[in-house]
């Protein structure tokens, strides 16, 4: 799915960059997973166009990530089954679905744009999809455009590497992979 990112510099957009509304046409776009590796080991997972280690490594420990997806028939996905959020991630995040939190893990209570991971996710882990169950929570998705967003947070700006890289799923159905 077509992915924008952008690295905060400051709190100017910390209360809306995750709403449905909020316009993004200047931030970077791609495909693929969102992050960087200054060794190895993530190098094929981020997308050219989604590498973010010049505005991250030693600056920064937050990324904004956001994934719009268009939906035809809400009301048929929610009888499909449970809605699955699937995430690669290092080293913490917080992701909403149409402006409402739905899953966070090595997260602050308070998570300001510059907000770091609480512990790390070593890379063996982040490489495997954690798998949170949602529930209800696919009660929020809505015909036409929908948007799952992601604060991807790490543990410190000199970390040697970050990644997201997500999937929506209801029972065996992808809705964005």
């Amino acid at each position: 799915s077509l992915t924008r990112v952008r690295v905060p510099t400051d709190d100017s957009d910390e209360k809306t960059w995750f709403l449905n509304d909020f316009d993004d046409s200047t931030w970077r776009e791609g495909f693929g997973g969102t992050g960087y590796e200054i060794q190895s080991g993530y190098e094929n997972m981020i997308g050219k166009d989604l590498d973010v280690r010049d505005s991250m490594f030693e600056r920064s420990t937050s990324v904004y990530v956001r994934i719009p997806f268009e939906i035809e028939d809400p009301e048929k996905i929610r009888e499909a089954g449970e809605l699955t959020l699937g995430i690669r991630f290092d080293d913490g995040f917080v992701a909403y679905l149409n402006g409402e939190e739905i899953a966070r893990a090595n997260a602050p209570t308070d998570i300001g744009w510059n907000a770091t991971s609480t512990g790390p996710n070593g890379d063996g882990a982040a490489v495997q999809f954690a798998r949170f169950n949602l529930g209800k929570k696919s009660a929020l998705l809505r015909e036409g455009e929908n948007l799952l967003a992601i604060q991807v947070l790490n543990v410190a700006p000199e970390s040697t590497d970050l990644l997201c890289m997500a999937e929506l799923r209801v029972g065996n159905h992808d809705i964005i992979k």
